[in-house]
């Protein structure tokens, strides 16, 4: 019987499939690779989607786990963008910050509210300075998400794995939320350095030029994607065992 390994995302873990003559991915992602060499072994149900934030990858993955009665055998997380978050609709964001003035709760729809990535494009955003006034309560929030997601597995006993897709942690937000990070941070979170992930990794091993997807899209290339899965994902050991 295949053992179930569950995995959280946003696009730099999306399940891509094969390419067919009107749709060809820009990239294949590590995920595609792990399913490539191990779907024999495991039921991989990938829940990992483009835009996901941490409330939305949090979420996904306790559907799953409750789909399964909690009985999951590995859980691979890849954490998203800080800022990234949800609302009902554009119209309720409106409505919370210009109207209310409801700043410190008002949830969002745009992806990085402290800053982007090097190479990012990114569109005007007309309320990026008044999202940035709450930008210390985004980090904390989003933390939290990812700490209940480790508490509720460490509780289930069921073996996981974290990660950052990009580094989201500066020296600053790690003062302000330092007991957060301390509990996130263990033997369970995979990390580049002291808070890189896996676009960090890639780009200091490879090179932007042949690491990442490039043209204004810092997302890793299929030789970045493939390079992570042979020398990162493949070293843990649960896939072995």
């Amino acid at each position: 019987m295949k053992k179930k390994l569950l995995i959280g995302g946003c696009s730099f873990s999306q399940y891509q499939g094969p390419p067919t003559e009107s749709r060809k991915p820009k990239w294949k992602p590590w995920t595609d690779f792990l399913m490539d060499e191990f779907e024999e072994k495991f039921k991989i149900i990938n829940r990992a989607q483009s835009s996901f934030g941490q409330g939305m990858i949090a979420q996904s993955i306790v559907e799953e786990l409750i789909r399964y009665n909690f009985e999951v055998d590995y859980v691979i997380i890849q954490w998203s963008a800080i800022g990234r978050s949800y609302s009902l609709n554009k119209k309720d964001f409106i409505d919370r910050v210009v109207q209310h003035g409801e700043l410190q709760f008002a949830p969002h729809m745009e992806e990085y509210v402290t800053g982007k990535p090097e190479g990012q494009v990114t569109g005007n955003n007309p309320l990026m300075d008044v999202i940035n006034e709450t930008s210390s309560h985004f980090y904390t929030a989003s933390l939290i998400k990812i700490l209940m997601t480790k508490a509720l597995l460490e509780n289930k006993k069921i073996p996981y794995i974290m990660f950052w897709g990009w580094q989201q942690i500066t020296t600053e937000i790690e003062y302000e939320n330092k007991k957060i990070i301390d509990s996130i941070y263990d033997e369970n979170f995979w990390r580049f350095n002291d808070n890189g992930g896996m676009n960090e990794y890639i780009v200091s091993n490879l090179g932007k030029e042949i690491g990442l997807v490039g043209k204004g899209d810092f997302h890793p290339s299929t030789t970045g994607q493939k390079f992570f899965y042979d020398n990162i994902v493949k070293s843990w050991k649960f896939l072995w065992e």
